[in-house]
């Protein structure tokens, strides 16, 4: 049990699972708030942390990991979203719109899970201004932890196109210094402290959650999908990837500039280095559409590459036929070795 402002936690060893129970009072795990006399299991495939959070005098079934934490930031969070929800208000009665927050800071400060484009911005805008109840509660942009070098320029790119209100910064007071100084005024610039509970994941478990998360695409949660392999002709796709190498300056004709390559479509010829790869089915009708910017229909992976028979094999959600023609290979590689 302990009083209000107070966080409780308990460590989770590998393939270990713990019950939390709440037995009275008013307290939440990751956002969630939980119930009376209701359990929230937690399952953990490598040691980690969960933290709870009093909303109102608790008191739950002790842990031999559980611990009280009397310095937690849960307050100052509870704080931000109550001034966020009377902008709302605020919006709703005099008919304008709600609160842009964008949330950045680097990886591991519990953000809200990212890639902000000027198209996605577009669409926002688009939905809020048929949608008067959207436009009122505004959004929250979740933004990962590259916060360097071109990854700030994204951010900031990210809150222009999104014109964004508020920008809450987890963590880190110079990005804080940074943004305060690059957006404009009226952005208001906020930085809090990240949780205790927090715990930073090695680049191995990144992995294995990635690779758990397209697992769970193609095979569903607990194995309940039964995805489809079958053979795709290399004349019958056309494959792109998004970028272009960089020329060197020193490379390029007298009085010639260095073009963007960032989002240029580079032809791929079908090849078994291909395999393991993750694609993306564009719905796009031609190239002409912009390929880099229409919508996926879906993902699929490359798992074995016939050159005498000009075929590829895939692992796909959906049975064939592919539902168009045009894709685009991507770096992330899917093993499926379970």
């Amino acid at each position: 049990m302990a009083d209000d402002e107070r966080s409780c936690g308990f460590e989770v060893e590998a393939a270990q699972t713990v019950q939390l129970e709440l037995l009275t009072g008013m307290a939440e795990v990751f956002g969630t708030e939980l119930t009376a006399t209701r359990s929230s299991r937690s399952t953990r495939r490598q040691g980690g942390r969960v933290h709870v959070a009093r909303l109102h005098r608790a008191a739950q079934r002790p842990h031999r990991v559980a611990y009280v934490s009397r310095d937690t930031p849960m307050l100052l969070y509870l704080n931000t979203h109550t001034a966020l929800e009377q902008m709302r208000r605020q919006a709703e009665r005099e008919d304008e719109r709600g609160p842009r927050v964008m949330v950045v800071g680097p990886t591991d400060v519990a953000k809200p899970p990212c890639a902000i484009t000027s198209c996605l911005a577009d669409v926002f805008n688009q939905r809020c201004e048929v949608n008067r109840r959207a436009s009122v509660s505004g959004c929250v942009i979740n933004t990962c932890g590259w916060v360097k070098s071109s990854g700030y320029q994204a951010l900031v790119h990210a809150a222009s196109a999104f014109e964004v209100d508020v920008v809450v910064v987890l963590d880190q007071e110079r990005l804080y210094n940074e943004l305060k100084r690059d957006l404009p005024h009226f952005v208001r610039t906020v930085l809090l402290p990240k949780s205790g509970g927090v715990v930073e994941r090695s680049k191995d478990f990144r992995r294995e959650c990635r690779d758990e998360r397209i697992r769970e695409y193609f095979y569903g949660f607990r194995g309940c999908f039964y995805p489809h392999a079958f053979d795709v002709k290399f004349s019958d796709v056309k494959i792109y990837k998004v970028g272009a190498p960089t020329i060197p300056d020193s490379c390029l004709p007298l009085g010639m500039s260095q073009e963007d390559n960032q989002l240029k479509l580079v032809p791929v010829t079908p090849g078994r280095d291909m395999v393991h790869h993750l694609l993306s089915v564009s719905t796009a009708d031609s190239p002409e559409d912009n390929i880099s910017e229409t919508s996926v229909a879906g993902f699929i992976v490359v798992t074995g590459v016939d050159l005498e028979r000009q075929v590829f094999t895939v692992l796909s959600p959906a049975p064939r036929p592919l539902p168009k023609n045009f894709l685009l290979i991507m770096d992330i590689r899917f093993m499926d070795l379970k």
